[in-house]
């Protein structure tokens, strides 16, 4: 289990491990994908079944090389039929915070988590460094940055450690690795 999140109709963020085959480093099947908006006790919003999955061909690379990937650990998947019950969240780069992750933990599988206000603990140029704590299920949650008033995605939660969460920040470098903006133009990240 992983959490993603709708960017548009036919577009869902998350992260690249939660999408792959670690062992051969290829993608899963994308046609065995469900992307289940607004889960809640068992009820939810939509179903969104999975017709294409894009990865940076680096976090291919590193993963065929046995190598970790945190920077590139990204991916979208597209869905077969466009959701219209749930409002896409747009997505920022260069987002200053503050940040709040949200996601479906594997402790509370169930019900949405907020983790509460997440400070940043450092950044390296590649990789977001955050300092709240996730656990595994979160993978592929929302880093969500406050822009004008209102919350973007403004990164992808890639791994917990030390106390820390490391994040794959928004930036144009990374959404052109997936190819947004050859196939949804709309999904180039919005500088602030």
């Amino acid at each position: 289990m992983c959490t993603g999140t709708l960017i548009a109709p036919d577009t869902v963020l998350t992260a690249a491990h939660c999408v792959t085959d670690m062992a051969s480093g290829t993608p899963l099947p994308a046609q065995e994908m469900r992307f289940v908006p607004g889960w809640y006790r068992g009820t939810y919003a939509a179903i969104g079944i999975g017709s294409e999955i894009l990865i940076p061909p680096d976090f291919l690379d590193g993963v065929q090389q046995r190598r970790v990937t945190v920077p590139w650990d990204i991916a979208v998947l597209k869905l077969q039929t466009p959701i219209t019950a749930v409002q896409p969240i747009a997505t920022v780069s260069e987002a200053e915070g503050p940040y709040r992750i949200l996601g479906y933990r594997w402790d509370r599988p169930h019900a949405l988590s907020d983790g509460g206000a997440c400070p940043i603990d450092g950044s390296v140029s590649a990789v977001l460094t955050l300092s709240c704590l996730v656990t595994f299920g979160t993978s592929g949650a929302p880093v969500l940055a406050k822009d004008s008033g209102i919350w973007r995605v403004a990164g992808v939660v890639s791994a917990k450690g030390a106390g820390k969460t490391l994040a794959v920040p928004l930036d144009p470098r990374r959404l052109d690795a997936l190819d947004l903006a050859a196939t949804a133009p709309e999904l180039q990240a919005t500088p602030r």
